[in-house]
């Protein structure tokens, strides 16, 4: 045996010490490569997402303790390079399939510990993909801001590097956000980029994402049957490359679309497929996101009861996986249902918890939507001063953040207040800035009801040839997008032109 001082490790010990991060590190290791084993599984479609996620279901304890054991083990000066090593591999490996089992906050942690290691490593690739992921799960938090932030620096190291599939990913996600943010025109920008990425490198999987992705922005413009047109086609690719969670997102697309053109019966079809979709993969958070969907399509039906069951259950299942944004939008539906059922003070009750997690979380464009409706609410209880307190904070958020189609609503309800409360004169001023807003961003769904409530004021003012103008410029509108509204204002437009 050498020697040794008094005060240093018996050899012994340190021998012990060795062997057990030994075991340690071959333990972790194995994990590593079974989550690569896992997403390769799940990135070949088929049965492959179900043997990956039964692998996950068997495993995932094991998988959660030895992730924690890396990120614990960097700080350790025998094992910092190899613990690195172990934490970059979950975090490039385990994103997309663990995204169906660990919780939204606990799948963040996995990637700011992978970007803590790619740093240490001085893996340049490495970190700009993990970049993408935590940002994803950092937006799913409701944190869109701190997204955008991330997916730029992974598109910046993309580039760097050479990187043309995690270019093509920072792309995609920058889309996602702009249009969480409320920029339709801008999220389209980069999703056309992304698409080309994906063509060039004959990826299908990810071209009927990005197609997708584009048909819900093309929708927020105004345009269904582009909309539905992309959606379709992202679909096809879906089923033919045997990707499940494509499919699923792209019946989601159609059954918006539907429902935002009046076929609620329709839309019903599309989300129940969708539905089934996500609970055979497992994919609680799509699961939630769809009971929500149907609950919106069975209020549009006209049955808010039911609906308010649908939202209650999406509610229960985004608290379970840590999906803040998905909690609060499931309280706003619930609010609505409630509110479609005349009780506003319930509604309200429902708003409130809304609001705090929108702006608990950053979740800019939740806020200002809860922000809309307290309006509502409280202009259906009576109290039109308050519900203009609430629009002029939507106002005054969406300004601040840039969000013109934002501006533009809260102005339009702002003019229906003010015509509540008889400032008819008001109320036009504020209808024609909302009107030229909407033009500008090309909202047609806005565009439509503002010239409708413009025609409206202009009536009321006697000013009969403006309202008439208005009325069928609202029609064409209607007519052109397919919105329920063109029927009853066709009928209002032919008596106001019948009257002499």
């Amino acid at each position: 045996m050498s020697e040794f001082n008094y005060g240093d490790p018996h050899p012994i010990g340190t021998d012990c010490i060795k062997g057990r991060n030994e075991v340690h590190v071959r333990v972790a290791r194995h994990y590593g490569e079974m989550l690569s084993v896992t997403e390769a599984l799940y990135e070949r479609g088929g049965d492959g997402v179900d043997r990956a996620l039964a692998l996950l279901d068997n495993e995932l304890t094991n998988l959660c303790g030895w992730q924690r054991w890396a990120a614990y083990a960097i700080s350790d000066d025998l094992l910092n390079q190899t613990a690195a090593e172990i934490c970059r591999a979950f975090a490039l490996h385990g994103f997309h399939p663990a995204d169906l089992r660990l919780h939204t906050a606990e799948q963040a942690r996995w990637m700011e510990a992978g970007l803590v290691a790619c740093r240490w490593l001085g893996d340049r690739r490495g970190q700009g993909r993990i970049s993408n992921n935590l940002g994803l799960a950092l937006a799913a938090l409701g944190d869109t801001g701190k997204a955008v932030t991330l997916h730029e620096q992974a598109l910046a190291l993309a580039r760097e590097t050479g990187d043309r599939h995690g270019e093509g990913q920072a792309l995609g996600n920058l889309g996602v956000a702009w249009a969480d943010l409320g920029d339709p025109r801008k999220a389209i920008d980069f999703y056309e980029q992304d698409l080309r990425i994906a063509r060039q490198a004959s990826d299908s999987r990810s071209e009927g994402i990005t197609l997708n992705n584009l048909g819900m922005a093309w929708a927020a413009l105004g345009e269904p049957g582009v909309a539905i047109e992309l959606h379709n086609r992202a679909l096809v690719i879906a089923r033919e490359s045997g990707d499940p969670l494509g499919e699923a997102a792209a019946l989601g697309g159609l059954g918006s679309v539907s429902l935002a053109t009046g076929e609620a019966s329709a839309a019903l079809g599309f989300y129940e497929q969708r539905l089934q979709i996500a609970r055979k993969a497992g994919d609680r958070r799509a699961e939630g996101q769809t009971l929500g969907n149907l609950g919106i399509a069975w209020a549009a039906l006209g049955d808010p009861r039911r609906a308010i069951e649908f939202h209650e259950q999406s509610l229960n299942l985004a608290r379970q996986t840590g999906d803040r944004r998905g909690e609060g939008k499931a309280l706003n539906n619930l609010g609505l249902a409630w509110a479609d059922l005349g009780d506003f003070d319930a509604a309200v009750g429902f708003y409130a918890q809304d609001l705090v997690i929108a702006r608990d979380t950053g979740d800019r464009e939740g806020e200002a939507s809860v922000l809309n409706n307290l309006g509502v609410a409280w202009a259906a209880l009576g109290d039109i001063p308050k519900a203009i307190g609430f629009y002029e904070q939507d106002l005054s958020l969406a300004r601040t953040s840039g969000n013109q189609r934002g501006e533009a609503g809260a102005l339009a309800n702002l003019g229906l207040a003010w015509a509540t409360l008889g400032g008819v004169e008001e109320a036009v001023g504020l209808y024609s800035h909302a009107l030229a807003l909407a033009r500008e961003v090309e909202d047609r769904s806005t565009e439509g009801i503002v010239a409708y409530n413009l025609a409206c004021a202009m009536k009321t003012l006697d000013r009969r040839d403006e309202a008439i103008k208005h009325a069928g410029s609202a029609l064409t509108i209607f007519q052109a997008i397919g919105s329920p509204h063109a029927g009853s204002v066709s009928r209002m437009l032919a008596d106001w032109q019948g009257q002499t």
